[in-house]
């Protein structure tokens, strides 16, 4: 707002001199502190297009997802992030009492008033509240309000609010973070494609962005997402995430939604419908039961015959385009947990078991004895009457051929409850403690506890098997602390209800990978690695050690240390070379018979030095088989491989 805007919206308020000098101070402050980000909570800067600049957070799920919102909010006129601290006073449960500066996360300028605003999740509320509980109170209708905060922001004629992460909307938030770059950047859209589009909607309201893709030739998603984000049309953004085509109806205006929506006017072809399973659906006028949708294929029963598996996404296309429908809607608003449950539990080779015995028993009771005749007739009336007792349990006879194998056996300990929970308490009190006593002091402690009661104690061999059953990372943690137990904490992928599936696009979730790795470092002006620095350093203390010199390392006798053995070096590489050269004349030389390649060299002609009568003595000319050598093969080359 500028400076006319910012007086008008404070006469509207009705604010007093006082406050309206606290908001212009709070406008004009840069903010108070500077966002961190640890363990547990990801930090960094959103650059806001309404305010002009960047919008720290100090949580990616909780304080983001408030900037994404308030960002697009009509209402919203201005905020700020760590706005100036204030005091506050309260007493925590002990009755001590507490007075520290506190910042909130945000300071908003709405229409309606200004206030200050602290985001936090309902779990780390709960806790704060049995801590302080006179700071965090819930109210009789399930808001949260901090007293402290409510005086400090009534002495001003403004307010105070605790904002929880239950007033997020998941998918209204992925939804915007999803629009943004379409929100950043112009899009260059054929005007074509644009009429052609809305006209598709205008004259179906409603219509998916399925069907939308596959009547108009040459559109792409990215076209709709465009015009969708410059709200030429208008998408429930509550409704279902753009990413699920099947799902996201289109319109040409919020009005038109709404009055569809109200009305109940709906039509085979964009019809909304939860799909549960137990689910009767006609296909091709047949009746199929719907066993299982997954996220990646669909499992379907027919009354006759075995069940078929279609792709989810062909399966949600045959559903929009009418070719599979709802036989009957109203048992929709009961969802069959148990039928889903067992299905969840199934395995891969679960399910093939189960296919297999659904083609025998439907077999058996159409009386096709040539397809059952190599199955006992015990296992065949057994698996008919598994079948007839889901089907009368559950409505569904299929889940009632899914092996149960994993279900056999004693699942009851043999060992006294007695002696199972006491060595369970001797765990926890005495091992699991920050004494980080050895198991067999703590089993011995046990056994001499169990004598004291006359109780059959367990063998060792159970007790450290019980320790292994235990939860490595909480042992380690409340053993050696939690930084100890960084290693051990299991990695848990952000995947919830109401998390996207790996994103919606590529890059979207980056995972952070803290893999050790072995990395040397080497200088590049000396060519020296970090390990030969300190391989010197550790020499000149065991030379000092040895003089009973005090040590005294300097980057001077660093330098010289180094220089020094450097020319040690330079004498024990000639020695190498020399050595090389000896290995190089022992080969020419010896194993001359075991040689398999030989060339015939002519040797230097020689005379005889003793010419006893005078006479002229011919020159001899010999020739002598010398072996081959690969010079690649010597050992000097080895390191140059």
């Amino acid at each position: 707002m500028n400076s006319s805007e910012l007086d008008q919206w404070c006469s509207q308020q009705q604010l007093t001199a006082q406050t309206k000098d606290l908001i212009a101070t709070i406008r004009s402050a840069p903010p108070s502190r500077r966002v961190q980000g640890r363990a547990k909570n990801v930090s960094g800067v959103y650059p806001s297009r309404k305010m002009g600049q960047t919008i720290q957070f100090e949580s990616h799920t909780v304080e983001l997802w408030a900037i994404y919102q308030m960002e697009h909010e009509e209402e919203v006129l201005e905020f700020y992030d760590q706005p100036p601290p204030f005091k506050i006073q309260y007493h925590n449960k002990t009755g001590r009492k507490i007075g520290h500066y506190h910042t909130p996360d945000f300071f908003v300028l709405r229409t309606s008033g200004a206030a200050w605003e602290e985001w936090k999740t309902e779990t780390e509320l709960k806790r704060l509240a049995e801590k302080y509980p006179e700071r965090y109170q819930k109210t009789a209708d399930g808001k949260w309000h901090s007293p402290p905060g409510t005086a400090h922001a009534s002495s001003y004629g403004l307010k105070y609010h605790i904002r929880t992460d239950s007033e997020l909307h998941p998918i209204f938030t992925q939804n915007l973070i999803f629009l943004e770059d379409y929100l950043r950047f112009n899009t260059n859209i054929p005007h074509t494609i644009t009429e052609q589009i809305l006209t598709a909607v205008q004259a179906q309201p409603g219509i998916t962005i399925t069907a939308t893709l596959d009547s108009i030739p040459g559109v792409r998603a990215n076209d709709i997402y465009a015009i969708i984000a410059t709200e030429q049309l208008y998408v429930d953004l509550y409704a279902a995430p753009l990413v699920e085509h099947w799902r996201v109806q289109l319109y040409l205006d919020q009005q038109t939604h709404q009055a569809y929506t109200h009305l109940a006017i709906t039509s085979q072809h964009h019809q909304q419908t939860a799909l549960l399973p137990n689910t009767v659906l006609l296909w091709d006028s047949n009746p199929w039961t719907l066993v299982n949708i997954g996220e990646t294929s669909t499992t379907l029963l027919p009354e006759i015959g075995q069940p078929i598996q279609l792709p989810t996404a062909y399966f949600r296309q045959l559903l929009e385009s009418g070719n599979i429908k709802i036989q009957n809607s109203e048992k929709q608003a009961t969802i069959n947990n148990a039928v889903q449950a067992l299905m969840d539990a199934a395995s891969p080779t679960d399910v093939s078991q189960a296919n297999r015995r659904f083609h025998l028993v439907q077999a058996y009771i159409q009386r096709h004895t040539d397809i059952y005749k190599d199955i006992a007739p015990s296992t065949l009336k057994r698996w008919v009457k598994q079948f007839r007792e889901a089907e009368a349990r559950y409505g569904c006879g299929y889940v009632g051929l899914l092996p149960q194998a994993k279900n056999r056996g004693n699942r009851h300990p043999k060992a006294p409850n007695q002696s199972r929970e006491l060595l369970d308490k001797f765990i926890t009190e005495h091992f699991e403690t920050p004494r980080q006593a050895p198991a067999a002091s703590v089993y011995r402690l046990y056994v001499r506890a169990c004598n004291e009661l006359n109780i059959q104690p367990l063998s060792s061999r159970t007790f450290y098997h019980r320790l292994k059953q235990r939860p490595i990372h909480e042992q380690t943690k409340k053993r050696q602390g939690a930084k100890a137990a960084y290693s051990t904490e299991p990695t848990i992928l952000e995947l919830t209800k109401t998390t996207p599936r790996h994103g919606d696009r590529p890059f979207a979730i980056v995972h952070i990978d803290h893999t050790q790795l072995d990395i040397e470092l080497r200088s590049v002006a000396t060519g020296r690695t970090e390990r030969e620095v300190l391989l010197a350093a550790e020499e000149i203390r065991l030379l000092d050690k040895r003089n009973s010199v005090s040590t005294n390392i300097s980057a001077k006798r660093l330098a010289d240390f180094i220089a020094s053995a450097q020319e040690h070096e330079t004498l024990l590489l000639q020695r190498l070379r020399d050595l090389e050269a000896k290995s190089v004349l022992e080969n020419l030389t010896s194993h001359l018979d075991e040689v398999s390649s030989l060339t015939q060299v002519q040797v230097i002609p020689q005379s005889p030095i003793n010419k006893s009568n005078g006479e002229d003595v011919p020159t001899v000319h010999k020739t002598e088989n010398i072996q081959q050598l690969d010079v690649t093969k010597l050992p000097v080359f080895e390191e140059y491989r």
